[in-house]
């Protein structure tokens, strides 16, 4: 009968294999692969941030609008508020894809 001990044993499972490598080394073939999608890479990083910022934007400008605008009764500010608001969430929508 076949213990426990040597059934969990790695060293005949070809899947069970382990690398030893450093972090500078695996950081190197991280760079190495990422070069080939250094354009795709950027945009995305690009994107994100954009896409961050519009976030945030999107919630001053609602406070404008509750806080300043509503209250003044002024149509011109509020539909400018407004105005902005929508082309936020339409950015952030195209971005978003």
């Amino acid at each position: 009968m076949e213990s426990l001990s040597s059934s969990l044993d790695t060293a005949d499972d070809p899947d069970a294999r382990t690398y030893e490598y450093s972090d500078s080394a695996l950081l190197k073939r991280m760079v190495h692969y990422l070069v080939a999608y250094r354009k795709l890479f950027a945009t995305v990083i690009v994107l994100t941030a954009l896409a961050i910022s519009l976030s945030v934007w999107t919630h001053f400008i609602l406070r404008q609008a509750i806080d300043v605008d509503f209250p003044s009764g002024i149509i011109e500010a509020i539909a400018f508020t407004a105005g902005l608001y929508i082309v936020l969430q339409i950015f952030s929508w195209m971005i978003s894809f």
